[in-house]
């Protein structure tokens, strides 16, 4: 499984679910790391749905509400921090391709080297499901070429 995995490269941190409309704790989580923006299976909270809407990395808060039209903010740019590359690209001016959750969609991009570790992602499409803590993998056609965290 994948929170299996995760579980084993990550651990496991304490943290609270809040609801991001009241401000009010819901419950508790293993770690922001576990959940995706959108999710809604496995939060175990009563009185929903709940729909993961935010991140807070730093804080280690999963933030949800009722409301799924808090999805409905999708962003054409991100910056991504704390890059790895594998194989930096001499150039950047060309299309490639980026994956921010689990499973098989990339979505067309182009980078913007903004310094030695940050990036900024300029998506073909709007992806309303982007949040900080999030790592941002870069694709060259079937290569991965790197990986960053999105800021």
């Amino acid at each position: 499984k994948f929170s299996e995995f995760v579980k084993a490269h990550l651990g496991e941190r304490d943290g609270s679910i809040v609801d991001i409309d009241s401000d009010k704790v819901l419950g508790k989580h293993k770690g922001f790391w576990f959940h995706t923006i959108g999710q809604r299976k496995g939060l175990g909270l009563s009185g929903g749905p709940w729909f993961v809407v935010q991140k807070d990395a730093a804080k280690n808060i999963v933030y949800v509400s009722c409301n799924e039209s808090r999805l409905d903010r999708p962003q054409l740019n991100f910056v991504v921090g704390k890059m790895h590359w594998l194989d930096k690209p001499e150039n950047f001016g060309r299309d490639f391709h980026v994956k921010i959750r689990h499973g098989v969609r990339t979505t067309a991009c182009r980078l913007e080297d903004l310094s030695d570790d940050r990036m900024q992602i300029h998506l073909a499409d709007p992806d309303g499901g982007i949040a900080p803590g999030q790592y941002a993998v870069i694709y060259d056609g079937e290569t991965c070429i790197g990986s960053g965290v999105i800021e």
